[in-house]
């Protein structure tokens, strides 16, 4: 599916970035700041079509369109979904930057390699892969679950 690596958004995504890839069919990229600022461009910041949309108000059924997919470990955005905003440079424009449909920003893989569950006492609990609890995670998350004693990374 993708013919070459976006090392792009490696580039310019700090480590706590964050991309909502919680349903892996509609994957979101918010606005944020790259940790960069040039001499001359000033602050740099890395958006989505969906995510501009979204916040001009448009319908989810007309931004569906612009949302990435997670499948094996790979994060990918439509062409011409993934751009670079320059506020202090040209205000309120934004540099689509895979027009040739490319980018992919591939995850790190996890050091948990097997699925083992302690007693089950009809509690868990799930938090995402950055730590933070989560109620009710929607099918096809991955997350970590804690049954009793012992915790796992699985997909719901």
């Amino acid at each position: 599916f993708l013919s070459c690596r976006f090392n792009f958004l490696r580039a310019f995504l700090i480590p706590n970035s964050r991309i909502d890839a919680s349903v892996p069919t509609q994957v979101m990229l918010t606005q944020q700041h790259t940790g960069v600022k040039d001499e001359k461009l000033g602050n740099i910041y890395i958006t989505s079509k969906a995510y501009e949309d979204m916040m001009a108000g448009k319908m989810r059924v007309e931004y569906a369109k612009h949302l990435g997919t997670l499948e094996n470990g790979i994060i990918s955005f439509p062409k011409e979904s993934v751009g670079i905003k320059l506020p202090e440079y040209q205000q309120d424009y934004i540099w689509w930057v895979n027009t040739s449909k490319c980018f992919g920003l591939t995850l790190p893989v996890s050091g948990i390699k097997d699925i083992e569950y302690g007693q089950q006492d009809g509690s868990s609990e799930y938090f995402t892969l950055q730590g933070i609890r989560i109620e009710n995670p929607a099918p096809g998350t991955i997350c970590i679950v804690k049954r009793g004693t012992k915790t796992a990374k699985i997909r719901l």
